[in-house]
């Protein structure tokens, strides 16, 4: 003859009062509830609760308006000193484990970082073409500054014709104000340099120009 088949009532009260041994501690049915993540409604959690307390599985102790529930110690497995001793020495072990995989961590999160902050493999390249780039351009312009072929044939026309037109100006306003101011300075009773210099004019030899070097 097949097992019966647990009931939805009989599974909830094993999913409840398991859950009461395990974290044996005092619960409200709230509690019991929220931690069975919806496995057990609220409502047949209370029930259960009720129940298990009434045959005295668990221990039921009203507080205010609301009861609290925690497992009855007689159904809680004492462990020996050995086992006690063992679960101990394996706590230590696990809280060192913790605080060594968090150092690694740490050192791990610093090296993850550090390695965000560098360039990837194709903004690396990228950046070497780059470089390349402007290298061969400047080499090529230090080649043309070193062969004197700066600037064309043309230009160096343009630039020394108008280079002479320039200085052909230059000599002939020098002559024109040479004349005018010889004229003025005729019949001056001071000196003319005095005169330049109150009109604050400078010459040439004032500032060291020769034009014959020109």
């Amino acid at each position: 003859m097949p097992p019966k088949q647990k009931t939805e009532d009989t599974s909830d009260s094993s999913l409840v009062f398991q859950h009461l041994l395990k974290v044996n501690r005092p619960l409200n049915a709230n509690d019991v509830a929220n931690s069975l993540q919806g496995s057990v409604s609220k409502t047949n959690v209370l029930k259960v609760l009720t129940s298990l307390a009434a045959s005295g599985k668990i221990v039921g102790k009203t507080y205010g308006k609301q009861v609290i529930y925690c497992a009855n110690q007689d159904n809680v497995e004492i462990p020996s000193l050995d086992d006690a001793e063992a679960e101990t020495a394996r706590i230590d072990q696990l809280t060192e484990l913790i605080a060594s995989t968090k150092t690694q961590n740490s050192i791990l999160v610093s090296k993850n970082n550090s390695l965000k902050a560098q360039k990837t493999i194709p903004q690396i390249s990228s950046r070497i073409d780059f470089l390349k780039s402007e290298n061969h351009n400047s080499s090529q312009r230090i080649l043309k500054l070193q062969s004197g072929d700066v600037i064309s044939q043309d230009e160096k026309v343009s630039i020394e014709s108008e280079y002479k037109n320039n200085v052909k100006l230059w000599s002939q306003r020098r002559r024109l104000f040479k004349d005018i101011f010889d004229s003025i300075t005729e019949n001056y009773p001071g000196k003319p340099k005095d005169l330049l210099a109150q009109l604050g004019i400078e010459t040439d030899e004032d500032v060291g120009i020769n034009i014959k070097e020109f």
